[in-house]
């Protein structure tokens, strides 16, 4: 059985922003040690003919003991030990067989709106639900005729919770009017931002507080300025940031524009609710509802919501695809989404925020030496490190705005689940039932999908498809290991059986005997592996005339190997003059772990377990052992009464910002350390009344709840249709790992340089 990763925010801790000193050994990604240099010192080294060695040395002890002083004001906080936190068939649109995320236009408010003016939405909201209950409170005193003492101090409190929000009416009145006059610039010039001089990479301060920065993301054939907190919604529509740099710049302005006029028309729906008229200038009786300039994608304007969503994800899966490049498509992206939930979200957010910090660290010092240099005179290299710091400040603000996205999942409801594993405990429950599939293909991609979920698997196909992307992994093997994925002894077994098929027909049906002779195991482990395989659902047990018991290799194993049409998946390994049987085994793990992924049908039963606590919404609290309260997610964030997790999760998606313009600014002790950012992540969730317990043991129970009746309420017909109605049973087409891909960069034996992710 998978066992739920015990992922605890302590695990990802190990930096605050400060730098490493020179001499500290680092791991690069191929796990050598390698002679580390303070992160500053390599822009640094060509300012020795200019300025002096002893410049470059006063800068760098100078930034350094800045860098101290940061560690030892914010680096105390350490996360507690233990802490992780037959219905009737219809229609569904392709991307419904997937998880979704938090609401784009949920992202965009988190990084933009001031928490404490955000949280003041759901509290108004609340005004009709505290009024009924007041009302429901007094008539059942009145009919009583007796008033307790208990009974008048409810009274007084929902009285004061009424005062207090209406108090909030005008201000959120005036929030939602200022960001509705904000995203309307944007209607018809999608690219009405501009840098002005000297505000790439920066950020300033007004009135003591930080303004939400303009950022250039670069694109395929040229760049856009973009705010901040519109980044915040980019990982809702590309795997990575190397996906935004391969697209052409009018598909993303284009996506962009489609978020933009999302929250502009559900900040509306909002301003509609709460004070009775709208301000949409959108609307026209007369002529079709207008749209943002070249707005594509989802964009809140349905008619008949079910045609729209159709409409609309495949907008998005279409100017997200390339051809050749098929996984970075949205709908690949969807079916890697793990990384979204529990517990990875922590980990993929640490990951872009260290990177963010020691960028915006290295930029801060670059500034300091360009400011060094000119009270030296030297006014030429300093303009060069000035323009080096621009290009650093902007990369930090672009790693964190994008990885900022999945520290605001981390306060959705839905998002605690951990996806992985609830689709691995589904194949098994639906292996127990029989299964999935009524052809050969349709048998053997399932066989594969329960091999990848009998495995102790991590939850971050993202991260894989990165390492792919980038160039870092060098053999099937590592890949398939780094998804927790190990070569059993029978699948090496079948490698070597296979490649005995192919080349001779009468090869696929063997005894164990037989298979002895052949050199592939000995006799005794050869009828273990045949048996394993049977039971896995690879091979076929039968007898002959004789009434001789043999064991038949599936052809749809063998048609892999020959490159067959509708073939399970193309062993690329296969066919090498001298064999290599663990990395085809290792190959087979990852085509495995594709169809487990790909799969609609084991796709859209976790979508149950999504919607279900995004609406309901979940009682958290976190590393730090602080009451986050309830949290909701995906168009229930700003749900009536859930004032207090919005303000909780919008506040520590402004600590992960902030610390970021700290570090640019040159404040390093100002800036809120990754430890006490990781300890306010939810790490214990408390359903029904009942107590405190870790998110891993939360998800424990949703398996035990989900054997127990959840599991076939979690089922989706439609989604059941849509995988039998593709051969790959994928939305994606089976594009959710790039196997082939890795295959080119093995047998090139020289993988592309990466650029860890920068845009």
């Amino acid at each position: 059985m998978p066992k739920v990763s015990q992922t605890g925010a302590q695990d990802h801790a190990g930096t605050d922003g400060a730098r490493k000193r020179p001499g500290d050994q680092v791991v690069q990604h191929s796990g050598a040690p390698a002679q580390a240099l303070h992160p500053a010192a390599l822009p640094l080294m060509g300012l020795h003919g200019a300025a002096g060695n002893q410049a470059v040395t006063h800068i760098l002890h100078r930034r350094a003991a800045a860098s101290a002083r940061a560690k030892g004001h914010r680096g105390g906080f350490t996360v507690p030990a233990g802490a992780s936190a037959a219905p009737p068939q219809t229609r569904e649109s392709l991307g419904s067989a997937c998880i979704q995320r938090h609401s784009a236009f949920e992202h965009y408010l988190l990084g933009q709106v001031a928490p404490t003016n955000l949280a003041s939405i759901p509290q108004v909201r609340d005004i009709p639900n505290l009024q009924k209950q007041l009302a429901e409170m007094k008539a059942k005193i009145k009919k009583a005729k007796v008033i307790k003492g208990s009974e008048m101090q409810g009274i007084d409190t929902l009285e004061r919770q009424i005062r207090e929000a209406e108090g909030k009416r005008d201000e959120v009145k005036h929030t939602i009017t200022q960001e509705m006059d904000r995203l309307l610039a944007w209607k018809d010039n999608p690219e009405a931002a501009a840098l002005g001089p000297g505000e790439k990479g920066q950020v300033k301060k007004k009135d003591e507080v930080w303004e939400v920065p303009k950022v250039q993301i670069p694109c395929a054939d040229g760049s856009i300025v973009v705010s901040y907190s519109e980044i915040n919604t980019l990982p809702d529509l590309f795997g990575n940031p190397e996906a935004i740099a391969k697209t052409p710049k009018s598909k993303v302005l284009g996506l962009l524009q489609g978020v933009r006029q999302q929250a502009y028309i559900e900040l509306d729906n909002m301003y509609k609710e709460l004070f009775g008229e709208s301000r949409n200038v959108l609307h026209n009786r007369i002529l079709p509802d207008g749209d943002f300039e070249g707005a594509r994608g989802p964009r809140a304007q349905a008619v008949v919501d079910k045609a729209y969503e159709i409409r609309m994800e495949s907008q998005v899966n279409s100017d997200t695809t390339r051809k050749g490049e098929e996984s970075d498509a949205y709908f690949a992206a969807l079916e890697r989404n793990a990384c979204h939930f529990f517990p990875e979200n922590r980990v993929q957010w640490t990951g872009y925020h260290k990177k963010a910090r020691d960028l915006a660290d290295a930029a801060a010092t670059e500034r300091e030496a360009a400011d060094f240099l000119k009270e030296s005179g030297s006014s030429k290299e300093a303009e060069t490190l000035e323009k080096r710091a621009e290009d650093l400040g902007n990369q930090a603000l672009l790693q964190n705005a994008f990885g900022e996205h999945y520290l605001q999942d981390a306060y959705a409801g839905g998002h605690l689940v951990n996806k992985t594993a609830i689709m691995q405990w589904f194949v098994q429950w639906l292996d127990s039932k029989g299964g999935l599939g009524s052809t050969d293909l349709g048998e053997s991609q399932f066989a594969m999908a329960k091999h990848a979920a009998g495995q102790q698997l991590t939850s971050n196909p993202q991260a894989l498809d990165d390492q792919i992307k980038r160039g870092e992994l060098g053999s099937m093997t590592e890949a398939s290991q780094s998804i927790g994925m190990n070569n059993k002894p029978e699948i090496v077994f079948m490698m070597k059986w296979r490649r005995l098929a192919v080349s001779d027909d009468s090869k696929q049906a063997l005894t164990p005997k037989d298979a002895a002779d052949a050199g592939l195991d000995t006799r005794d482990n050869a009828r273990t592996y045949m048996r394993l395989l049977v039971t896995a659902g690879f091979a076929a047990r039968d007898f002959d005339i004789l009434g001789d018991r043999y064991f038949r290799l599936n052809q749809k194993m063998i048609d892999s190997a020959k490159g067959t049409t509708f073939a399970p998946y193309k062993a690329t390994q296969s066919g090498k003059d001298q064999p290599d049987f663990e990395e085809e085994a290792a190959e087979f793990n990852l085509a495995s772990y594709n169809q487990f992924l790909s799969n609609a049908y084991i796709q859209g039963a976790t979508k149950f377990f999504h919607d279900k606590y995004c609406k309901e919404g979940l009682d958290v609290v976190a590393a730090n052992g602080e009451n986050i309260y309830k949290v909701y997610g995906d168009n229930n964030m700003l749900k009536a009464g859930g004032q207090k997790g919005v303000l909780y999760s919008a506040t520590t998606s402004k600590w992960s910002r902030e610390a970021i313009f700290e570090l640019i600014a040159g404040h390093p002790e100002k800036a809120h350390s990754l430890a006490e950012i990781l300890g306010r992540f939810p790490a214990q969730a408390k359903e029904n009344g009942g107590p405190a317990i870790s998110l891993d043991a939360w998800n424990e129970q949703l398996h035990q709840r989900g054997i127990n009746g959840l599991f076939a309420e979690a089922r989706s017909y439609g989604a059941k249709l849509l995988s039998k109605a593709k051969p790959s049973g994928s939305i994606s087409g089976g594009h959710a790992i790039d196997i082939e891909m890795l295959s080119e960069q093995l047998k090139a034996q020289a993988p592309p340089q990466h650029d860890e992710g920068t845009f």
